[in-house]
């Protein structure tokens, strides 16, 4: 049986301390992890020689390297594994810039129902954001005068907001809309000398 009720009610605001975070650390041990696997954030990428994601994810125990490059995972074909970018399936090219990757996650077992069928394992890179503030970076590595090789790399990034949201004053408060833009380019005189 229904029953109708009119209850009077008074509107009251609870207001509710803000806090930001500027520093997180991946856990050494996840306790309710289920999938076995390892994350490599931007701070480890910066300092490795690897340029590529699928470089970085051979550093992972259960990647196969063959010349730097990812082979096999788990023992599987190549087909057995599946990359996202973004959480967007990729088939073909997975070429992305060095400085626009965040970070790479490798999911060998017990891989979640959002990335669905995968017999090998996952590589799922996440790339960076927008900034609230404007910045670019630009990286330059050669051979040239090294070796026979003549081995050129040019790198540029670029980041920062676009539209700010505004206070009473009409001053900006904080971004709500940016861009980042990365791109590479790679030169060899020889590849074979």
């Amino acid at each position: 049986q229904i029953s109708f009720q009119n209850i009077e009610m008074e509107s009251t605001m609870v207001e509710i301390a803000t806090f930001e975070v500027i520093d997180y650390k991946v856990p050494l041990i996840d306790k309710d992890k289920t999938s076995v696997g390892a994350t490599v954030t931007s701070e480890e990428i910066a300092k490795m020689p690897n340029r590529s994601a699928n470089a970085i994810a051979t550093t992972v125990g259960g990647v196969f390297s063959a010349d730097g490059e990812r082979g096999s995972v788990r023992g599987q074909r190549a087909e057995g594994t599946v990359m996202y970018i973004d959480g967007i399936r990729v088939r073909g090219s997975s070429s992305l810039p060095e400085s626009a990757i965040e970070q790479v996650s490798v999911i060998l077992s017990g891989v979640p129902a959002q990335y669905g069928d995968a017999t090998g394992g996952i590589i799922n890179v996440t790339t960076k954001g927008p900034s609230r503030e404007f910045g670019a970076g630009v990286e330059l590595q050669t051979s040239q005068y090294l070796d026979a090789f003549g081995y050129n790399r040019a790198g540029l990034n670029m980041q920062g907001p676009l539209l700010w949201s505004r206070n009473e004053n009409n001053e900006k408060e904080s971004s709500i809309l940016g861009y980042f833009i990365a791109g590479e380019v790679t030169y060899n005189k020889d590849s074979r000398p």
